[in-house]
């Protein structure tokens, strides 16, 4: 049975809380009727969505053993890949969803999201997968994840 500081106790409920939270808008952002940047922020939801349920799964298997035996595990090695698959698609909605803001509140160009919503939408998330999947790649060179498996 793992041991848990405080302060680990505080991180996982923290964490829960913000993923409760995090589902209940993505809930109420799907049943919402349309408006501008409205699939923009859904993505940029899911992204943090996704960063957030990485942090959990090791802390609870290791608690406080973390440092010690858990870093080198399996389960944090497949929780860090689900992790960077989600972070650069929560920085690049961040730049898409300034750019969808300007073009509708300076240009005037409401409709710029409908537009081009899939384009840069399936880039990012594209470019997430090939980056995720390259890394992997030559972490399995670098490291000797055989064992492993």
């Amino acid at each position: 049975m793992s041991s848990y500081s405080v302060i680990e106790i505080i991180f996982l409920l923290v964490n829960l809380i913000s993923l409760m939270l995090l589902s209940s808008l993505i809930l109420f952002l799907y049943k919402s009727p349309y408006y501008f940047t409205k699939a923009t922020l859904m993505q940029l939801l899911v992204s943090t969505w996704g960063i957030t349920i990485s942090s959990i799964p090791s802390l609870l298997i290791y608690g406080n053993d973390l440092k010690i035996s858990g870093y080198r595990s399996l389960i944090c090695i497949i929780q860090q890949k689900f992790a960077f698959f989600f972070f650069y698609p929560l920085h690049f909605f961040f730049v898409s969803l300034v750019i969808c803001l300007y073009k509708g509140a300076v240009k005037k160009h409401l409709l710029f999201e409908n537009d081009w919503f899939w384009y840069y939408s399936c880039v990012i998330w594209c470019f997430s997968a090939c980056l995720s999947v390259f890394s992997f790649a030559v972490d399995i060179e670098v490291s000797n994840y055989v064992d492993y498996f």
